[in-house]
């Protein structure tokens, strides 16, 4: 049995690939080629990851009944493996059996700040993007060895890195993925995804997490609210006489995402003197608001 384990990391076109394979392979029972549909909110299989990381055995579970049914192909997907530590990928050995595909979906830091910024502050974080800088440097998908750990703890047959660019439409995203691990998709239509906030949006909701917090509500009511006013302001009515601005970080933070691109290139590159491994997609996507003509030459590498 082949399995696909797409580990994200966080803001990395997930959610698109997520729900494209929902849609097109996902069901409750196993099929040929099946994802999962997943038991809890959202399209990726978060509750496998994370019960996973916590010692639980779902998703061994999971691949044993997969496997006795005669699947051919299970694909799984979920940004939440990417917090696997060294013992949590020691116990994916259960997997070593099988033909394990390990892909990761990759872009530019800059970019990927803003997008975590704004994600910690709709579940709830308090925090400015200056505040948060720092953990925002610190989760384990912006870690520059991060692909190469990940592969040395899984030892995959392959391993496949997609390049997310910006400037192409998603369905070059859906496209490179169905490639990285041979499936042949002609039937991709590009749905509706909610747009992301700008900066207005996201401070009117950490100004909201701030006072409710002084109110010291619930969680639940919290979550609530901050779905009634996400909600608001995902209306077209908004968005009219609301003016979109962009999220844009400081020019110390930019050299500094600048030169972890350098060294998640460079970390890239090991990864494929170790591995049979797939690349797809523009490198340069990794470079992408690089401001400095040193990153705009590696942008441009092939």
């Amino acid at each position: 049995m082949q399995i696909s384990l797409h580990i994200g990391p966080h803001k990395t076109g997930t959610t698109s690939i997520q729900t494209f394979l929902l849609d097109r392979y996902g069901g409750s029972g196993p099929r040929s080629i099946w994802y999962p549909a997943p038991t809890d909110r959202g399209p990726g299989h978060s509750r496998l990851a994370l019960d996973h990381i916590r010692g639980g055995r779902l998703l061994e579970n999971l691949v044993a009944v997969a496997d006795a049914a005669g699947v051919r192909h299970l694909i799984l997907s979920s940004e939440d493996f990417s917090f696997a530590d060294a013992g949590a990928l020691n116990r994916l050995c259960f997997l070593s059996k099988h033909d394990v595909r390990l892909l990761v979906t990759i872009n530019s830091p800059q970019y990927r700040i803003p997008s975590l910024w704004q994600e910690m502050v709709k579940h709830g974080s308090t925090k400015s993007l200056a505040e948060a800088i720092d953990q925002i440097f610190g989760m384990p998908g912006m870690r520059p060895d991060f692909v190469s750990s990940f592969a040395s703890g899984l030892n995959p047959k392959e391993v496949a890195i997609i390049h997310v660019s910006r400037s192409e439409p998603r369905s070059a995203l859906i496209e490179n993925f169905c490639l990285s691990i041979e499936l042949i998709d002609n039937n991709y239509r590009q749905k509706e995804m909610n747009e992301s906030f700008g900066y207005l949006e996201v401070e009117l909701i950490r100004k909201l997490n701030l006072t409710m917090s002084e109110l010291k509500l619930g969680n639940d009511t919290k979550r609530s609210i901050r779905a009634l006013y996400s909600s608001n302001m995902r209306s077209n009515e908004w968005r009219k006489i609301v003016n979109k601005i962009g999220i844009h970080i400081d020019d110390d933070y930019i050299e500094r995402a600048e030169r972890l691109s350098e060294l998640i290139y460079s970390d890239i590159e090991s990864v494929t003197k170790m591995f049979e491994t797939r690349v797809l997609g523009e490198r340069g996507a990794l470079f992408e608001g690089g401001q400095h003509k040193k990153h705009q030459a590696l942008a441009g590498e092939s």
